[in-house]
């Protein structure tokens, strides 16, 4: 899909919002090559279930009122979003999103960049879910929404 199509806004924004209403248990992790990009897509998600909670079905709990990270009333289900290399190390998750890992053509030109990438992603992506009690064999599913710069980028 071209830039400016909509990548980010079905990926980042409403695909963690409907598996969060489908699965409200769940853990979801949005990653963004910045912490500001990911909390945007974060916000927006929280501000859809506070101003549309009964529709929805979801609801958040009274204390979780930040835009990197929050929690859903009554069950174990949370949403934490953060820059790439950034606040996500042990945090499990059901379901991932990357959203446009790296900023630039400068950046996806970088082996070292490119490498540290792989690593954080291997890493961060690959956990175990967070709740005690899921399932081993749980389903983990990832996404990756990125405007290919490179031929050996993520994108």
């Amino acid at each position: 899909m071209p830039p400016r199509h909509g990548k980010s806004r079905r990926a980042a924004r409403w695909a963690p919002l409907r598996y969060l209403r489908r699965r409200p248990e769940r853990q979801v992790m949005i990653a963004s090559y910045s912490s500001e990009v990911a909390d945007d897509h974060g916000r927006l998600i929280r501000e859809a279930i506070l101003n549309y909670s009964p529709q929805l079905g979801i609801s958040l709990r009274p204390s979780s009122s930040a835009a990197n990270r929050f929690d859903l009333a009554g069950t174990e289900g949370e949403a934490v979003m953060a820059g790439v290399g950034g606040g996500l190390t042990g945090k499990g998750t059901h379901l991932a999103v990357v959203d446009d890992p790296i900023k630039d053509a400068a950046e996806a030109s970088s082996p070292t960049v490119r490498k540290r990438l792989w690593e954080h992603g291997r890493r961060e992506l690959l956990a175990p879910p967070a709740s005690p009690t899921a399932s081993p064999t749980a389903h983990k599913r990832r996404a990756v929404a990125a405007l290919p710069w490179h031929f050996a980028d993520v994108g």
